[in-house]
């Protein structure tokens, strides 16, 4: 399962954990082929003298897996890990877990999502959240950016 997490001035505003088949039930084939591209598009190469054998949890955490600006320069930013049981893997990259993406990049994937997955995403924090209906007039959007 995949746990994520929103966050605002490191304060977390949202967490949720999901299993891996509702990930990919909630989005189109479409989403799913553009996040790709996108990701593919702008992942940075990793440092030669990258050593997987030391890779931590805190490296994933550190900066934008996908443009590297760092997390204490970050408002707003969304991690991700994935876990199995209880604990929480660590991968080296190139598909790290956990990961961190900074507000800019998942604003720039949360207009590749289709419809479809826009749709699922809504009825998803629907049946979830018991929010009152105004406090969504304040709030960011947060869509299931999940690569």
């Amino acid at each position: 399962y995949a746990v994520a997490k929103h966050f605002v001035v490191k304060e977390p505003v949202f967490e949720a954990a999901l299993c891996m088949t509702c990930v990919a039930s909630m989005q189109s084939q479409e989403t799913q082929e553009r996040i790709t591209a996108f990701v593919q598009s702008l992942k940075r190469e990793l440092p030669e003298d990258f050593d997987p054998e030391t890779y931590t949890w805190e490296d994933g955490l550190k900066a934008c897996l996908l443009c590297a600006k760092l997390r204490e320069d970050c408002r707003r930013y969304q991690t991700l890990g994935v876990c199995m049981q209880a604990e929480l893997l660590v991968v080296p990259p190139p598909s790290p877990s956990p990961y961190m993406i900074c507000e800019d990049c998942n604003e720039q994937m949360s207009k590749l999502l289709s419809k479809q997955t826009k749709d699922n995403w809504d009825r998803f924090m629907e049946r979830i959240t018991d929010d009152p209906p105004a406090i969504e007039l304040d709030s960011p959007r947060f869509d299931p950016v999940f690569m």
